[in-house]
């Protein structure tokens, strides 16, 4: 189990790889994630016709994480999505250069 696969556990998000599951026009996105406040269901969709290896499936994951983690699809969250965008793509690149090293590290170590 990786880091993600870990933190979607503890943190009870449901994470689905689906082919064909985004609309002609939302092709390019790579992934989405969803909360149902009302029921507290945290959902991420990552899109299986935009995403083929490891790393990019990590990188996407990482970025939708952000959004859960961050609040960022609460009501209350008052900030600009620019700037909710910004946070999730800065965390998802430094989760997942962290996650490169450790794994490429530990391959170097034994």
């Amino acid at each position: 189990m990786n880091i993600i696969q870990a933190i979607c556990r503890d943190e009870g998000i449901k994470c689905c790889y689906m082919p064909d599951f985004m609309s002609e026009t939302k092709k390019e996105t790579n992934g989405i994630a969803l909360y149902d406040a009302e029921n507290g269901i945290k959902t991420i969709l990552l899109n299986g016709d935009t995403i083929f290896g490891k790393w990019e499936r990590r990188l996407a994951t990482s970025h939708e994480l952000a959004h859960l983690l961050f609040g960022h699809l609460a009501n209350a969250c008052q900030l600009s999505d620019n700037i909710k965008e910004d946070e999730a793509r800065t965390f998802s690149c430094v989760f997942t250069a962290l996650m490169l090293y450790d794994e490429y590290r530990n391959k170097n170590d034994n």
